[in-house]
């Protein structure tokens, strides 16, 4: 191994070569190429390597402030299109199970100075991905890959906060399905769907029109279980809608029970005979 005292620099080996290349010359100049040719015939043979750098640095009292196992500051050039200082292109490994142009446990760009989590990358600078769309939202894919197609995420948050006001929970759930029975009524069930809306702790139904051919004395009645778990009260309440009765559109009343059951009446009690049922009404409450 050659050495070399250049100054303030001490290297193991050094290597300093001229390239002149004729008006007509063409290919690549290379200052330094390793090609190494591997012919491995025995089994138990972990890795295959072209360069490997595994050095140590210690000192006294007067520690260096940097150690790097590699550093290039590229080539100065003078007029050509691309300069860089490191350029990596994904090996073609037939058959290999992965393959990647550069593997590094964990990353820093921009700012050598602070330490990148474990396994992950700190970026001083910012981040541009063609892959996504301008002045649009990003989320994750099901392969936990950036997108901006985010009409098909549902995204899930413990909290949104909004100034000075917190809110705990927003969903919107459209045509859910719930069955009821009127009683009196030729036909003992029926279904309709609701649509409800739960911001924090307050709860609104809105309920789609359903009539059916009442007979006299009939109530609309959903067993327990009809409405879903999150939307009901902690206590039994009882609130005014508006009903269809005899194909007039009056004001009645929705009974809701924390077992998920309910009744819907007109303020008599009882729908008259003839054409009654759901009107499209909604009612606000909270949990």
């Amino acid at each position: 191994m050659s050495s070399y005292n250049g100054g303030a620099d001490v290297m193991g080996t050094f290597i300093n070569p001229t390239l002149t290349l004729g008006a007509s010359a063409t290919g690549t100049a290379h200052g330094l190429r390793v090609d190494p040719i591997f012919s491995i015939n025995r089994v138990g043979w972990n890795n295959a390597m072209g360069i490997r750098i595994s050095g140590s640095a210690t000192s006294g009292s007067s520690p260096p402030p940097n150690a790097y196992g590699l550093i290039s500051y590229g080539i100065t050039t003078s007029g050509t299109t691309n300069t860089f200082s490191g350029y990596f292109v994904n090996p073609s490994s037939s058959g290999a199970t992965v393959s990647m142009a550069l593997y590094a446990d964990s990353q820093a760009v921009g700012d050598y100075t602070q330490q990148p989590p474990a396994n992950g990358l700190y970026v001083s600078g910012r981040l541009k991905n063609e892959q996504l769309t301008a002045s649009s939202l990003v989320a994750t894919d099901a392969s936990k890959q950036l997108t901006s197609t985010t009409s098909s995420i549902t995204p899930t948050f413990a909290g949104v906060n909004f100034g000075d006001t917190t809110l705990s929970k927003y969903k919107q759930v459209t045509g859910y399905t719930v069955n009821y029975s009127i009683s009196g009524s030729p036909t003992p069930t029926y279904s309709t769907t609701i649509d409800y809306t739960i911001v924090g702790r307050v709860v609104t139904i809105r309920f789609n029109r359903s009539l059916q051919t009442m007979a006299a004395l009939g109530r609309v009645s959903f067993a327990n279980g009809q409405f879903p778990s999150e939307i009901r009260p902690s206590a039994d309440i009882f609130l005014p809608v508006f009903v269809v009765d005899n194909s007039v559109t009056i004001l009645g009343g929705f009974g809701l029970t924390t077992a998920g059951g309910a009744l819907m009446t007109p303020n008599a009690s009882y729908f008259s005979a003839g054409s009654g049922g759901i009107e499209t009404t909604s009612v606000t409450y909270s949990l």
